[in-house]
């Protein structure tokens, strides 16, 4: 007695002799049989629908992650020189639109921006118009200019201290673009690593 054998896609419809597939249901898989069901809910537990074939809606599998600091360091070093888009740019200010801070957000950050002694720098650092009056227009390392800066990293150029925070005297000091300060301080780093 011959019995016909099921396509081993998973559809339940029967094969012809010999074949383990019906034509073209061989590609079929796990994913072909999810996205056939239908969208499923979000595991995140945000009671929203993610696409067919997805278990999550794109960036709520991050809900709830705390992060390892190896791992934001990582994130960091992967994300330093990137340039954000005029469009990114808009969407990222579109999403902190209207929202407020409690007062303790506003509290931390304001002592967080707190320029004298508060992150080790010297205390003629508070002083604006002397940090603006020793900073050149263009970085010291590729020439880049403020206008460039501000339009490839959509920031001013950078002050760099040569010996340490503590060290604020115009000869201590070099201006760089947010990329030249960046590779300069992997550089510093990994020298205190030993990589180098």
């Amino acid at each position: 007695m011959i019995t016909q054998k099921l396509c081993e896609c998973g559809c339940g419809e029967f094969v012809k002799k010999e074949n383990r597939f019906i034509f073209n249901h061989h590609g079929r898989g796990a994913l072909y049989w999810k996205i056939q069901k239908g969208p499923q809910l979000c595991k995140c537990g945000c009671g929203d629908y993610a696409k067919p074939g997805k278990d999550y809606i794109h960036t709520h599998c991050w809900n709830g992650m705390n992060h390892s600091l190896e791992t934001r360091k990582k994130i960091s070093i992967s994300n330093t020189g990137k340039i954000i888009s005029k469009k990114t740019r808009a969407k990222l200010s579109a999403i902190n639109l209207g929202k407020t801070h409690s007062e303790e957000t506003k509290l931390k950050s304001s002592i967080g921006h707190m320029r004298p002694n508060s992150r080790g720098y010297c205390d003629v650092w508070s002083d604006k118009e002397y940090v603006n009056d020793i900073r050149k227009p263009y970085c010291e390392t590729c020439g880049m200019s403020k206008m460039m800066s501000v339009h490839l990293f959509g920031a001013l150029l950078c002050t760099h201290h040569m010996n340490g925070k503590k060290e604020c005297a115009p000869t201590d000091i070099q201006t760089l673009c947010t990329s030249c300060h960046t590779k300069l301080h992997n550089k510093i780093r990994d020298n205190k690593n030993g990589d180098i």
